[in-house]
């Protein structure tokens, strides 16, 4: 432990072989550090099952509690501190629109997340189930699990300045090589653990841009992208949410959106929604939504649900409006539908793309209030569907009530495709 006013060092005896980060106690007077003496590890936190205590003043210290197998997590604290009023757990909201920093439709499992808890619906590939529950962040940050020594690239979560580029800590503890950028509201998002740096300080950088090549220097037990958010003008944490995903959670794969081309901002009216197979890239100025029955969205605060007898996704590549990739029933059915939650009254114009290219075919799309089986306003019947084709018709939108609109094909194959639809309020 080295003291910064003395400038001295105090050597301490640990009772474990690795540590996480410590803790700083509320009064400010005490360090918590949870550690492990585990010789194996999972790719990137293994458990930590002793609690140690750090007195900064006395400079004492001791084993609070050892629990070999369990795992140790430190939540929050019962109390406020006795030297400040501000409530432990309030956290700041950017109003930001952030990107997954990394390759535009790479897939990356979370091994890590933060405090708060990552809350409200997101968009994932499928769950990964390779990590140990628990042992989160105790701040808004997550941990994107890479693959060892391929240093891929990290790029920028928004446009920014770079405002730090280098070494933080060393190059085996604290960040180590780590990029900072500060966006237009004043937030930060931070880079750790890279490999190498490819901006300097000072830097203006667009959404997407390449700032480092991920790897595994400063804390870390292997490869990784180390994401935080912080407040404007300070280090408290900023809960933020990434642009056509949500808030990663652990345990979940996610593919990326984030390229140098900055996706169209969701404004109010305006709901665009490609559907997408798990190996597909999402078309980036939409918003992507894996074909799976029960899948939601939340767009301008909008809720917008997949169901019908959805048996699975296809992947046929792309074409000018949406991707070809699809969600599909094989056989006679109901239809595959979205339903809308929450629109605001208005007229607006649909588009519905229901393509397959070995079964172009004829289909029926209805529009109807959610919970009835009568179509209320529109039944387009039997549209022939081209490469570019779209069923597209208006609907009008009441206060207060919630809406389906369902996609069948009328064809002798009896099939249902749904590729995506937009729905745009008429101004």
């Amino acid at each position: 432990v080295y003291d910064l006013d003395k400038k001295t060092n105090t050597e301490l005896e640990l009772p474990f072989k690795s540590m996480r980060t410590p803790i700083l106690t509320p009064d400010r007077d005490k360090f918590l550090i949870v550690g492990s003496n585990d010789n194996t590890y999972d790719p990137l936190h293994g458990l930590a099952d002793v609690l140690f205590e750090f007195d900064i003043k006395t400079k004492a210290h001791k084993t609070l509690l050892t629990g070999k197998g369990d795992h140790i997590i430190i939540q929050g604290w019962k109390r406020s501190s006795t030297q400040t009023k501000a409530t432990p757990g309030t956290f700041k909201t950017s109003a930001l629109s952030y990107y997954l920093p990394w390759d535009l439709g790479a897939d990356y499992c979370v091994s890590r997340h933060g405090t708060p808890a990552p809350s409200g619906a997101h968009t994932y590939v499928s769950t990964c189930n390779l990590y140990t529950p628990g042992g989160q962040h105790s701040y808004a940050a997550v941990d994107f699990d890479t693959p060892n020594d391929r240093a891929d690239n990290v790029r920028a979560a928004a446009a920014g300045q770079v405002t730090f580029a280098g070494i933080s800590g060393s190059l085996t503890t604290g960040y180590g090589r780590l990029v900072i950028i500060t966006h237009s509201d004043g937030t930060r998002t931070y880079y750790g653990h890279n490999s190498s740096l490819l901006v300097t300080s000072g830097q203006e950088v667009p959404q997407g841009h390449v700032v480092a090549k991920e790897g595994s220097t400063g804390g870390s037990t292997g490869d990784h992208i180390h994401f935080e958010f912080r407040a404007a003008g300070g280090s408290a944490s900023t809960m933020g949410t990434f642009a056509g995903i949500g808030q990663p959670r652990q345990n979940f794969k996610y593919r990326s959106n984030n390229s140098t081309t900055a996706p169209v901002i969701n404004t109010p009216g305006t709901y665009q929604i490609d559907i997408n197979h798990t190996n597909q890239i999402t078309k980036p100025d939409w918003n992507g939504l894996i074909g799976t029955e029960g899948n939601t969205i939340t767009i301008n605060g909008d809720k917008f649900t997949l169901f019908g007898a959805i048996q699975g996704t296809r992947d046929r590549g792309t074409f000018g409006e949406v991707t070809r990739d699809f969600a599909f029933n094989e056989g006679p059915s109901t239809g595959i539908g979205m339903r809308m939650e929450g629109l605001p009254a208005g007229t607006y114009n649909v588009s519905t793309w229901n393509y397959d290219p070995d079964y172009p075919g004829l289909v029926d799309v209805e529009f109807r209030e959610a919970g009835l089986t009568a179509t209320t306003q529109v039944k387009v019947v039997g549209k022939s569907l081209t490469d570019s084709g779209a069923s597209t018709f208006q609907i009008v939108v009441e206060a207060g009530k919630n809406y389906e609109i369902v996609v069948r094909e009328n064809s002798i194959e009896d099939r249902s495709r749904f590729n995506g639809i937009s729905i745009i309020l008429v101004p």
